[in-house]
């Protein structure tokens, strides 16, 4: 198996919406280019630019509810994007957020 296949085990859906990305405490804007089950790209935020493996929490807003938040680390880092992975254990957060962006 090559590196790349190993990396995109997950299909990926593409998405474009926002998020808050809150690494340490500090909040950014982002912009989601699309998700897995297993991670997701995200465009790089203007004011911050992450470690490899930091950890960071994505919030994700529904409409009037309360936002799916979901634990991840920074898995790799490009000019212009991130690739963050989810952290285990979030089966049902992560479920609720491809839903979110699911086309209905």
């Amino acid at each position: 198996m090559s590196k790349d296949t190993d990396r995109r085990r997950n299909p990926r859906q593409d998405v474009l919406m926002a998020a808050m990305v809150t690494p340490n405490g500090g909040q950014h804007e982002a912009t989601i280019l699309n998700l897995s089950r297993g991670g997701a790209c995200v465009a790089l935020p203007t004011d911050w630019m992450p470690g490899d493996g930091a950890p960071l929490k994505l919030f994700f807003q529904k409409d009037n509810d309360e936002p799916i938040m979901v634990h991840a680390h920074v898995a790799r880092i490009a000019v212009d994007h991130m690739g963050l992975s989810f952290d285990p254990g979030q089966g049902t957060r992560i479920r609720d957020l491809l839903e979110l962006t699911r086309p209905h």
